[in-house]
């Protein structure tokens, strides 16, 4: 799951459970003893929406998972932190229309 986003200035990132009206957030920290963990907050869409237009979500649990360990949340899902790691993004796109230069 790619932390692509910030948060309190930390990496962050959202995944929607495909097939589901759930997703979950991770967000890294570090642990007390200074190793790397990752903070989960599962998800889940009630089918309602806010006044601005957006989906209202109720969290389903909170949970912290580090490398190589397991967490098991209530409902069933279970997250596995294999290891972490760092990765280089690129955005490819095609424009429309070729551009000539002169």
């Amino acid at each position: 799951m790619p932390l692509d986003e910030v948060n309190a200035g930390r990496p962050y990132g959202r995944f929607a459970i495909p097939g589901r009206d759930e997703g979950m957030e991770m967000l890294l920290d570090k642990a007390a003893d200074g190793s790397r963990c990752s903070v989960v907050l599962g998800y889940a869409l009630t089918g309602g929406n806010h006044a601005d237009g957006t989906p209202e979500v109720r969290s389903t649990f909170v949970g912290g998972v580090s490398p190589g360990r397991t967490y098991a949340a209530e409902d069933g899902l279970s997250i596995t932190l294999d290891e972490m790691g760092a990765y280089s993004g690129v955005i490819i796109k095609r424009d429309p229309a070729p551009r000539s230069c002169g």
